[in-house]
């Protein structure tokens, strides 16, 4: 009974939360057979610079542009923090999405989508397994998961030791501002990680959704980029604009609020809301359009578990 009552659970939370579902099933190595035969079509048309070495390049670019900005704006940058992840993750995702185009426009040529489309899971199965090859490319994605792991630590270090530092000089302290201030240096480096998470998904979901779209490689690739583009950018406006309306609300109603003190962390939980719910209807519009359902997450397209930091440097090693 208690058991049951768990697989409830778990399945709600799977329901609400699609980003971590797809998350756990894309996260892992790549061994089903199928998954191999898209993996050499892959290399056939293997071109441009790793996925990992334009992350790098992408990251070291924002540090520098974030340090700059720093000088200017002090301690207004962190405001900015899902621009800067997003922009990261845009640059990221650019190659990931034009070679999961290129293979689901390959198997729709082929017609393989036709052929599984009676077999469950049908269609998802293969746009599963085509996602899976891409983003475990060179082990890009652990690789990317990891770093940005390591960055949420170094931020959440720095962030703590500037609070040390400043409370070192002062007499009195307020524990319930400080504790709200650790409450946001926490949320902040969930979200470092986390929007990594959302990205990875909403890049997947789009061809998913949008694969009827996908006539040409090129048009295709560029439709997706922009609809990804534009969900993104439109999830930090919407994220930015909570606090603000809040304030104009207070203000209009003379009710004291202070924005300064839960605007941070009301922008940050707002942002992962927001792109939890453009991934939920990416989800639901793939489940209509293959005719499948909620539970095909449940059906396999690997062996083994999720892959962690410590497989990823016994591979290495």
């Amino acid at each position: 009974m208690a058991a049951r009552f768990i697989d409830l659970i778990k399945d709600c939370i799977q329901s609400v939360f699609v980003s971590q579902s797809v998350w756990q099933r894309i996260n892992r190595p790549v061994y089903h057979p199928i998954s191999k035969h898209l993996l050499r079509q892959l290399k056939v048309n293997r071109k441009g610079p790793s996925v990992i070495a334009v992350a790098l390049l992408s990251a070291l670019l924002l540090f520098l542009t974030i340090a700059h900005i720093y000088g200017s704006v002090g301690a207004g940058v962190i405001w900015l923090m899902p621009l800067w992840l997003m922009l990261h993750s845009l640059i990221c995702s650019a190659r990931w999405i034009y070679r999961i185009v290129a293979l689901i426009s390959r198997q729709g040529r082929d017609g393989v989508l036709d052929e599984v489309s009676v077999i469950p899971p049908g269609r998802v199965f293969i746009y599963l397994a085509i996602c899976k090859v891409v983003l475990h490319e060179e082990d890009a994605l652990a690789w990317l998961t990891l770093l940005r792991k390591i960055a949420a630590g170094i931020v959440f270090f720095a962030l703590v030791m500037s609070i040390l530092v400043t409370l070192n000089g002062l007499e009195n302290i307020d524990t319930i501002r400080l504790l709200l201030l650790l409450a946001e240096l926490s949320l902040l480096c969930f979200v470092i990680i986390h929007e990594h998470k959302q990205s990875v998904v909403l890049l997947s979901l789009l061809p998913m959704a949008l694969s009827r779209k996908l006539k040409g490689q090129v048009d295709g690739t560029s439709l997706v980029i922009v609809c990804y583009a534009v969900l993104q950018i439109l999830s930090f406006l919407l994220a930015m604009a909570g606090p603000a309306t809040i304030q104009v609300i207070a203000w209009h109603f003379k009710l004291s609020v202070d924005i300064a003190a839960v605007g941070l962390a009301m922008t940050l939980a707002l942002f992962l809301l927001i792109r939890e719910l453009f991934i939920w209807s990416m989800w639901r519009t793939v489940l209509h359009q293959t005719n499948a359902e909620s539970s095909v997450l449940r059906y396999s397209t690997h062996v083994g578990k999720a892959i962690g930091a410590k497989a990823l440097v016994n591979r290495v090693y």
